[in-house]
């Protein structure tokens, strides 16, 4: 079934009072820094697990079950890697991903290097997914310092009943995992391991993780699946949740609302994830590559996409 989520762009503002809200661990915004990171090849994935927070922050808590999963919104950048840099593009372009969403009750702990690379965690259910999602890339600005984040905004129906999706206790967390299509020549370093260069690559804050185990990766040539902080990936991907919650009505906050402090950071150091050693990050706007987001007076714009949902899996 192929929903069409049809909206003009508009700017990512709070939500009036009501039970809708976006569950934010990133704090990717125009007025603070963002990284792309370049680390990945086709195949390989990223994502978050949405779980509790330590206050003040606020994530995914019990009381906020039953909810409605009413979408899923990414950021991703057109950036290339050269001679082992990751340069950032001028221009936005498409990107294909899919996209899987679990729900489960015991959020995963630990070493989750072993777990299957396809299909639900231990315990989980397979809430929604998206294959072969056509998305749109965020482009560098003309004077190469800051990306014009664009958000991709999935909109959730079940695709057989076009009905919601319920998430209800006993689960606890949802996990969101993308995964990179293939296109040709975007990083050298991945046909050198036999791989293939994604269609393009991630975007994430760069002022550490929100908390430890929330933020992951998975990588080819037996890294298997990694918590950020494991592998030196210093932020939160930009992956947030739209959900609507039942019951008291509440504003829009997420875990940290974009351009706040996470709050907690990551000990880990090294390059950012994946497995081809390149530089990680794009672009020239300070240490580490991070790059200021949005333009001068912009913010991070909202787009409907195409989306291919496939059964829901009981």
């Amino acid at each position: 079934m192929l929903r069409l989520a049809s909206f003009s762009a508009v700017l990512l503002l709070a939500l009036p009072a009501g039970a809708q809200r976006i569950v934010t661990f990133d704090t990717v915004s125009p007025e603070t820094g963002s990284a792309v990171t370049c680390g990945f090849c086709a195949g390989e994935k990223f994502g978050v697990v949405f779980r509790e927070l330590d206050p003040p922050a606020r994530g995914i808590e019990a009381e906020d079950f039953p909810f409605v999963l009413r979408g899923v919104r990414v950021a991703l950048a057109n950036a290339s890697v050269v001679d082992g840099m990751c340069e950032g593009a001028t221009f936005a372009g498409d990107a294909t991903m899919s996209m899987q969403v679990f729900g489960g009750s015991s959020a995963p702990s630990g070493s989750i290097r072993d777990n299957p690379e396809d299909g639900p965690w231990d315990g989980e259910t397979l809430l929604i997914e998206a294959i072969d999602v056509p998305l749109t890339r965020s482009a560098l600005s003309e004077d190469g310092m800051r990306y014009m984040v664009e958000l991709n905004d999935l909109q959730i129906r079940d695709p057989e009943t076009d009905e919601d999706i319920r998430v209800e206790a006993p689960m606890t967390y949802v996990r969101v995992a993308f995964e990179f299509g293939e296109e040709a020549d975007r990083n050298p370093a991945c046909e050198t391991m036999g791989l293939v260069s994604p269609t393009a690559f991630p975007m994430r804050d760069t002022d550490g993780v929100i908390a430890n185990e929330r933020s992951f990766i998975f990588g080819a040539g037996g890294l298997g699946w990694q918590w950020n902080e494991a592998v030196g990936v210093d932020g939160d991907w930009a992956i947030r949740l739209e959900i609507e919650v039942e019951g008291t009505p509440m504003m829009d906050a997420g875990g940290a609302d974009a351009g706040s402090p996470d709050a907690g950071t990551t000990d880990a150091g090294g390059s950012d994830g994946g497995t081809d050693g390149a530089n990680p990050d794009a672009g020239s706007g300070g240490g580490g590559g991070g790059c200021a987001a949005g333009g001068t007076g912009s913010a991070a714009l909202v787009f409907g996409v195409v989306a291919w949902m496939r059964r829901r899996r009981s």
